[in-house]
């Protein structure tokens, strides 16, 4: 079988063309892996900044439950002293009130002291 020339150079152009697409896919693959590897990169860095961002919450969330826990702690601690104060006062106004009877059972006898006197 012989080739002409317009075949043979038909068959040429062909593989040529066939070169250069291959060189455009290569090419294009190149290029869509270049910008993959940077979107890459770039998730990769959005995804450190949010795990510092979670960690730091997750920080404050527990700082926050232990100044929740130590609020609930000090209002213990409050109503228990408010009891406290409320027993003293009950415990000086008695005290008070003996006091002022005791008083006047001094000026009594005093009295009755001076009459028998």
């Amino acid at each position: 079988m012989i080739q002409t020339r317009s075949q043979l150079e038909k068959e040429r152009n062909e593989r040529e063309a066939v070169a250069r697409q291959l060189k455009d896919l290569r090419d294009d693959a190149r290029r869509r892996i270049d910008a993959l590897e940077r979107r890459n990169q770039e998730l990769e860095a959005d995804n450190d900044s949010l795990l510092a961002q979670v960690k730091n919450t997750d920080g404050k969330r527990n700082k926050t439950q232990d100044l929740e826990e130590r609020v609930r702690v000090l209002e213990n601690e409050r109503k228990k002293a408010e009891v406290a104060l409320n027993n003293a006062e009950a415990q000086l106004s008695k005290v008070q009130d003996l006091k002022i009877e005791a008083e006047r059972r001094n000026e009594t006898l005093r009295r009755e002291i001076d009459m028998l006197t």
